[in-house]
């Protein structure tokens, strides 16, 4: 039975507040979760934001938000998601 245990995917929350985002403002999330591309997006409000999902190993990620005029990709941040709290704090520079 441990095997199972092992295997098995846990929650995460990501949140964050990133000063210089308007509130309304889509941000985009993507993630893999075995070997299957997941995205998700979440509304700012005042500058903060969350998402929840379920991860069974570290997957590396990709935050973004798009130009409502354009279209294309702005403001795009990598790393890697895990189970547990993750907390991003920073100030867009432009």
């Amino acid at each position: 039975m441990l095997p199972l245990i092992a295997v098995a995917q846990q929650p995460f929350t990501f949140s964050g507040e990133i000063k210089g985002l308007r509130t309304g403002e889509k941000l985009f999330l993507t993630y893999s979760v075995e070997g299957k591309n997941k995205a998700d997006s979440a509304i700012v409000t005042d500058g903060k934001f969350n998402f929840n999902g379920s991860i069974k190993d570290p997957s590396k990620s990709t935050l973004y938000r798009k130009d409502a005029i354009k279209g294309n990709r702005v403001d795009v941040l990598s790393f890697y998601i895990e189970p547990g709290n993750i907390k991003l704090t920073r100030a867009l520079t432009h």
